[in-house]
């Protein structure tokens, strides 16, 4: 497979349940017939654009040049996990799969006491989380609350907006699976 078509194909991977194309145009400064080639493997683009295109998707440009191949198996060693897709303030994340250019993504995170954060509306897709340790709260649109303890898991659709609240005096500790799907 040629270079340029499996850059799009990772760039497609990675957008995929995240955002749509014309989202992701928008962001990084492109027009949406260069991005559709580019995704399709009939365009190449430059590092420059890569770079914009991977910063509106908050992943660092290299995971499109070496683009693991879903079929293939792939070890994520603990001491080389990728770190930081999602950090927020007390809130540190750590992905367990290779890369998030998968139909599944499996992160660990941590939440600090007092920690809270927040979800990206733009996702479309499927979650759950297992609580490992700790005490959770997550407000579904503002109104619907779930607490969680340890032990505990839920499930729910995206897009939805939710918040994540550290309520205990503990650090939480949980492991999260997302399966994306086209917005």
């Amino acid at each position: 497979m040629e270079e340029h078509i499996a850059v799009g194909l990772a760039i497609r991977a990675t957008r995929k349940g995240r955002m749509t194309l014309y989202e992701l145009a928008e962001r990084s400064g492109t027009s949406v017939g260069s991005l559709s080639q580019i995704e399709n493997g009939r365009g190449n683009p430059s590092f420059a654009l890569l770079k914009r295109i991977a910063a509106a998707l908050h992943v660092d440009p290299s995971d499109f040049l070496s683009p693991v191949s879903p079929s293939a198996t792939a070890v994520v060693r603990r001491e080389r996990r990728p770190r930081g897709q999602a950090v927020g303030d007390g809130f540190d994340v750590e992905l367990l799969t290779p890369d998030l250019a998968h139909d599944i993504t499996v992160s660990r995170f941590v939440i600090d006491v007092g920690g809270e954060r927040y979800s990206a509306e733009s996702y479309a897709g499927e979650a759950c989380i297992f609580l490992e340790r700790g005490r959770l709260r997550l407000l579904f649109n503002d109104e619907d609350r779930i607490d969680l303890g340890p032990g505990d898991s839920v499930w729910f659709a995206l897009p939805t907006r939710f918040r994540w609240r550290n309520t205990g005096k503990s650090p939480v500790e949980a492991i999260s699976v997302f399966c994306p799907r086209e917005l």
